[in-house]
């Protein structure tokens, strides 16, 4: 079973597409004329509430950070705000903040890792590998997400897939703070909810 499936029907979309044609994949909002976005995913108010109340939330990593939907958003809120995505979009994205294509790049320590229904569509081994990567590097994780991943879904009946609450829990990095649903684990089809997850390697003294 190949667990690349969606990032390879993705590179090659890149590699293939037109601009337009990527950022309206990336969101529906996308308008050709201002070539822009007209909507961006807020982080839920008790989340940021939390996040502004127990410490100094400045420095925040845009997980696939695509065209920027959720950019200008995030540099009103945070101080710093750097963005991270596949080296192929990278090159095609238009967002001038510090980017990068590596994880192994990363040098800085972050206070909060904000990802919105990008890891949904990432083979499980590869959200694994992220989330226990960034949990070295990010004290907070934010992410909103369908319930399942792609992995293993029958589309045409929008069941099945790997449940995204279990398999960020897989990872014994990250303990939830605040969710949006009371139980993430029963949700089923494409419904979606946030979670505020703290990670439980980082040495916070490093922040």
């Amino acid at each position: 079973m190949n667990l690349n499936f969606q990032k390879d029907g993705w590179q090659s979309f890149i590699k293939n597409s037109t601009h337009d044609g990527i950022a309206q994949n990336l969101h529906v909002s996308w308008n050709t004329i201002t070539q822009s976005y007209t909507s961006h995913q807020e982080i839920d108010q008790a989340i940021f509430s939390f996040l502004k109340n127990i410490n100094a939330t400045d420095k925040v990593l845009d997980f696939g950070v695509g065209f920027g939907r959720n950019q200008s958003y995030l540099q009103k809120l945070f101080r710093v705000v750097h963005g991270y995505d596949l080296p192929e979009m990278l090159m095609r994205t238009p967002v001038k903040n510090l980017l990068f294509d590596d994880l192994n790049k990363l040098s800085d320590k972050y206070d909060l890792l904000y990802e919105v229904t990008v890891m949904q569509h990432m083979p499980p081994n590869e959200v694994i590998y992220c989330l226990l990567k960034l949990a070295t590097r990010c004290k907070y994780f934010f992410t909103h997400t369908r319930s399942y991943n792609d992995f293993c879904r029958n589309f045409d009946k929008q069941i099945g897939g790997v449940n995204m609450y279990n398999l960020i829990g897989a990872t014994n990095a990250w303990v939830p703070v605040i969710q949006t649903v009371s139980n993430p684990q029963n949700l089923n089809d494409e419904s979606h909810y946030s979670v505020l997850y703290k990670s439980q390697i980082l040495n916070e003294t490093i922040l």
